[in-house]
């Protein structure tokens, strides 16, 4: 899934054209890119609720870390999802939509 936006943060082309997130539902596996480096792990999945588990990267040190370090928190944080219009939202535990990702294959 191609990533569409971050919490409200304004982002450089270059990196909205990287971070991405795919998922394997028969494995509750997940990887993709924050921006800088390579992500992975594990997620549990009910009919609206989503946890994030396990998440790891690769080390790459890039220019401004700010948001790969927003990016892994942000999937921290997600509790709930919802998908309209083959766009996939990312919620917090109030309800609020903190990430999305638009549907590119």
């Amino acid at each position: 899934m191609g990533f569409k936006k971050l919490n409200d943060k304004p982002l450089d082309g270059k990196t909205l054209n990287q971070i991405s997130i795919e998922f394997n539902i028969s494995k509750k596996m997940f990887f993709g890119n924050d921006g800088c480096n390579q992500v992975f792990g594990s997620f549990s999945l009910s009919k609206d609720k989503i946890k994030f588990k396990n998440i790891s990267s690769t080390m790459m040190m890039c220019e401004n870390m700010e948001i790969p370090t927003l990016y892994i928190k942000l999937l921290e944080k997600s509790r709930f999802y919802k998908i309209e219009d083959l766009v996939l939202y990312l919620l917090d535990e109030d309800k609020t939509i903190i990430l999305e990702f638009l549907k590119v294959d």
